[in-house]
């Protein structure tokens, strides 16, 4: 099995990849650059990509665990 970094995570983060709080493609995008600069920066944190958190505005949505912060508006950009 590949090691996926449980041991060593301290937080979890979810972002939702739309289609309804954003385009599918802005979501992917903002997957792909949160993947890409967590690795860069050898944080251990696990993800995971969702279809939908019912938050159908201002997305793509980012919650954190376990503090359970939510982060609106998530883009490469921000």
């Amino acid at each position: 099995m590949q090691d996926v970094g449980v041991p060593g995570a301290r937080r979890h983060l979810f972002l939702c990849t739309g289609p309804d709080c954003c385009s599918t493609e802005a979501g992917l995008q903002t997957w792909e650059h949160v993947k890409a600069s967590l690795k860069a920066c050898s944080v251990p944190m696990l993800r995971t990509k969702a279809a939908c958190f019912r938050l159908c505005s201002e997305g793509p949505w980012l919650v954190v665990y376990p503090e359970g912060v939510w982060y609106s508006q998530v883009t490469p950009e921000r």
